[in-house]
């Protein structure tokens, strides 16, 4: 899925989630529609980074694999389908671009090279339970947080682009190269957030997320261990309740 593509189902997914519900509030207040919440949300991830291409570039390059943290962009629509249980629609998006120097060098001369590490598309379903509610000491009190646990399966997509220069030990010589690889593999995720609302059906959010999986590498990194999905986000952004701004 290109990124324009990405976009639109992201956008998508925000529409409907706030269409929808306002479009049938008039009809039924006590329908589906009042259960329709969307969010959107931002955060780098951290990978776990225990393949084989990561221990290359561990030992090759300065920075590491810590070059391969692309910040996430999300949106999600949440549907409660029972008391403090939800299912959750989301994609996301996110890249980044390191510039590097080889810890290899040939005749005493530096290499250079750019690596991009995108994740163009990640999409996913789950569930979330919110587990605990934090409510002032007057009875009929709102929540002043909720603390939300979830998990969840999807797919996600990579591309691994490197260019510049490149040693080549055996010969001792410096070369002009690229080296591409992209694919696909499942992941799975567990989540444990925080939301504070902040007015009528809005709501400031965090999440920590664990996610794993990997995927085959290919093209020029065909040769490698499947490349590990896996690693650590971090993320913060808002849950609208688009019922609820209605409200009088």
């Amino acid at each position: 899925m290109k990124r324009p593509k990405l976009c639109a189902v992201a956008c998508s997914i925000v529409a409907m989630g706030l269409v929808l519900p306002l479009a049938g509030a008039g009809a039924q207040r006590a329908g589906w529609v009042e259960r329709v919440s969307v969010s959107v949300s931002a955060g780098p991830i951290q990978p776990t980074a225990s393949s084989e291409i990561h221990a290359l570039v561990d030992g090759a390059l300065s920075g590491g694999s810590r070059a391969f943290r692309p910040t996430l962009l999300g949106a999600a629509m949440h549907l409660a389908i029972a008391h403090d249980v939800s299912l959750r629609l989301g994609v996301e998006h996110g890249n980044r671009r390191a510039t590097s120097t080889s810890m290899v060098q040939s005749s005493g001369e530096v290499a250079r090279q750019e690596t991009s590490f995108e994740m163009p598309s990640t999409g996913y379903v789950g569930a979330e339970w919110r587990a605990l509610h934090w409510r002032g000491k007057t009875t009929g009190s709102p929540d002043r947080l909720r603390l939300a646990l979830g998990a969840g399966v999807g797919t996600a997509r990579y591309r691994l682009y490197q260019r510049g220069e490149f040693v080549d030990t055996s010969r001792d010589l410096m070369f002009q190269g690229e080296l591409l690889s992209q694919g696909r593999g499942n992941v799975r995720y567990a989540s444990a957030g925080v939301d504070v609302p902040v007015w009528r059906g809005i709501a400031l959010t965090a999440e920590l997320r664990r996610q794993a999986g990997s995927a085959p590498m290919n093209a020029d990194y065909a040769a490698f261990d499947p490349l590990d999905l896996g690693g650590t986000r971090f993320s913060i952004g808002m849950l609208v309740r688009p019922t609820r701004l209605l409200r009088r």
